[in-house]
């Protein structure tokens, strides 16, 4: 279908360029298109494609009055980043799965297809206008929290290379700015002026953390930092021809003129040189790639990973295999061929939409994280990282190597992100699925505790100590953390414990009745008995998966691996409870801005207690917690 190629087909004229403190126009009943599907969307693609785009087309209808009315107040407030930036992967919070494909993202600007292809355009456009406007780039700028700018940075990446993107998305170059690429949207035949967005606002979030960590980094390096990124491969050319040549250059010019008086001088000067190319290997590090790695596992076999100038990585290590609804086992040995692991593997069945590295069944991967030099001889400390996302979904590759070289490189940690059974496949319990240990519905949790297993016996090879691990996690990953300390068989797998936002709290794990409840109804889905264990392992992994969605997944107290959550196993003081391991436990800091919004305040908090309890015990909450105190 044909792409919109001008303004004019999807919405009215635009109105010649605003002031500069203009707001932006909300939608008005009269403009507001009807909702309609008029014509019919790709028909290639999977079944699962369809339904994430028509997701996605009802979203942009639903929210696009809203949305425009926040930007009229100058930022977003609320979640709906993955529609307005629709990329081929649904967002891991977007609970309706929206996405788009390569076959049918051209029928998004198709106003017969998409009532609100005009509006989408617009709102693009006043997103732009506010950034240009205040001249700034986030983070500095408050038009999208940084969260949203990785969302960004692939919707952009995505239109770029997409063959048939409406002529309002094609790239504009602007040499004037050669620190920064920038799109340009609008139509040249329209007249109406041209409006862009930066692609730097995704890379612009880490710069700032490395600005602020550093705290030395001129604006100068920063755009030369940008630069090199965005071109490393001739950075790295252009460093070798002048590493061959700066010697000679010196001597030949600053011998001669005098410059420099002796080799002492020369060498601090060299060393000067030696420390400005590591810190800028350090910031653009985890992107630059330097070569291949390799471990000696000597139970295993040779693993090749990927040398960086802040880390050594290995990704997608295999640690498990398990059958459907049984306790996992080690993986084998790989010896004599070498692991490549330069890459994730798949992530566990869950419904995110689309992973680069895929889902599947078999998942048990892990991936790890050690120091590029000076480690020494004495072993280092271990953190193994448990993902978030509500039982349900996340993986180990949501910790990308960017976000362990901080710890790894600052602090010589061993970084450890596992994997781990999700939702009907990691959590389903019931008393006709008692696996051959008798356990039920904690499945992911074995799998977890298998991870720390396999860290305890091969991690002295990454140069990391076994008699030194950490668990790590947040929300789920944390809740995670509560059951193995009421878990008796995770006991001595792990000495420290740092939980995040889901410590003993009263979701952490389930009754066998709640158990039982949502077996039943996945049961029922699938047209088998609850006994039948041949129905239920022949059925496919996508069709369980999807039978499985809407229910309410969590380990389970089943009197084998828990005898007591451990909600009610901290509140009673119960012996079950490992007080013998150190923890930190809170929360993080923005925890409730995915439903506050990055603009909250005191008033906007009070409201949304008041959704979640009585306006009483809501003021009650304001006075103990104050915002003063954070």
């Amino acid at each position: 279908m044909a792409a919109v190629d001008s303004p004019e087909k999807v919405m009215p004229k635009p109105k010649a360029a605003k002031a500069p403190k203009a707001k932006a126009r909300s939608l008005s009943p009269g403009r507001e298109a009807p909702y309609r599907f008029s014509k019919t969307t790709a028909t290639s693609g999977s079944s699962s494609d369809r339904r994430a785009f028509q997701a996605l087309l009802q979203c942009q209808e639903k929210h696009m009055q809203k949305i425009l009315r926040e930007l009229d107040d100058g930022a977003k407030e609320s979640c709906w980043a993955w529609y307005i930036f629709p990329t081929e992967k649904a967002g891991m919070c977007d609970f309706d799965e929206t996405r788009i494909t390569a076959e049918n993202a051209k029928d998004l600007c198709d106003p017969e297809i998409n009532a609100s292809a005009g509006h989408w355009q617009q709102c693009l456009q006043e997103i732009c206008r506010l950034l240009e406007e205040r001249n700034a780039i986030p983070p500095d700028s408050h038009v999208l929290p940084r969260i949203d700018h990785g969302r960004v940075h692939w919707f952009i990446k995505f239109w770029q290379s997409y063959e048939h993107s409406p002529r309002w998305m094609q790239e504009d170059k602007h040499p004037e700015r050669e620190s920064t690429v920038l799109v340009a949207f609008g139509s040249q035949s329209s007249g109406s002026p041209g409006f862009r967005f930066r692609l730097a606002m995704a890379s612009e979030g880490l710069l700032q953390d490395s600005k602020d960590r550093k705290g030395g980094l001129t604006q100068a390096a920063a755009r030369l930092i940008r630069s090199a990124s965005s071109q490393l491969d001739a950075v790295v050319e252009k460093a070798g021809r002048f590493a061959s040549t700066t010697r000679e250059a010196a001597s030949n010019n600053l011998y001669k003129q005098g410059s420099i008086k002796s080799e002492v001088q020369w060498m601090v000067i060299l060393c000067a040189g030696v420390f400005a190319f590591l810190l800028l290997a350090r910031v653009c590090s985890p992107y630059f790639r330097v070569a291949p790695t390799y471990v000696d596992i000597p139970e295993l076999g040779m693993v090749e990973g990927t040398l960086y100038p802040s880390a050594r990585v290995f990704q997608g290590i295999p640690f498990g295999v398990a059958e459907r609804f049984q306790p996992p086992e080690l993986a084998p040995a790989w010896k004599p061929q070498t692991l490549v692991a330069r890459q994730f593997r798949p992530a566990c069945m869950h419904p995110s939409g689309y992973r680069q590295e895929g889902v599947s069944e078999d998942c048990l991967y892990l991936n790890v994280y050690t120091p590029t030099w000076g480690v020494g001889n004495k072993p280092n400390p271990v953190l193994v990282w448990f993902h978030g996302g509500g039982y349900t979904l996340g993986a180990g590759s949501d910790t990308a190597p960017d976000d362990a070289a901080e710890l790894v490189w600052n602090h010589k940690v061993v970084v450890v992100s596992t994997n781990y059974r999700l939702g009907v496949f990691g959590f389903s319990g019931s008393e006709s699925l008692r696996a051959r240990d008798n356990s039920t519905g904690n499945y992911g949790i074995q799998d977890q505790r298998l991870a720390l297993v396999w860290v305890q016996k091969h991690i002295r090879a990454f140069g990391g100590d076994p008699a030194r691990i950490t668990v790590m996690g947040w929300s789920a990953g944390a809740a995670s953390i509560s059951v193995h300390l009421v878990a008796s068989r995770s006991k001595g797998h792990f000495s420290r414990a740092i939980i995040m936002s889901g410590g003993f709290t009263d979701w952490a794990a389930l009754p066998m009745s709640a158990a039982e409840a949502a077996f039943a109804a996945v049961c029922h889905c699938l047209g088998c008995a609850k006994t039948d264990r041949r129905c239920l392992l022949g059925r496919s992994a996508e069709e369980t998966m999807n039978c499985g969605n809407g229910q309410w997944y969590g380990p389970v107290v089943d009197g084998v691996e828990m005898v007591l959550g451990p909600y009610e196993a901290i509140k009673t003081g119960s012996t079950v409870v490992d007080f013998s391991v150190p923890i930190i436990i809170g929360n993080t800091l923005g925890d409730k801005l995915v439903d506050l919004g990055p603009s909250a305040d005191a008033h906007k908090l009070r409201k949304y207690l008041e959704t979640q309890m009585s306006p009483a015990t809501a003021e009650k909450a304001m006075r103990l917690y104050p915002l003063t105190i954070f």
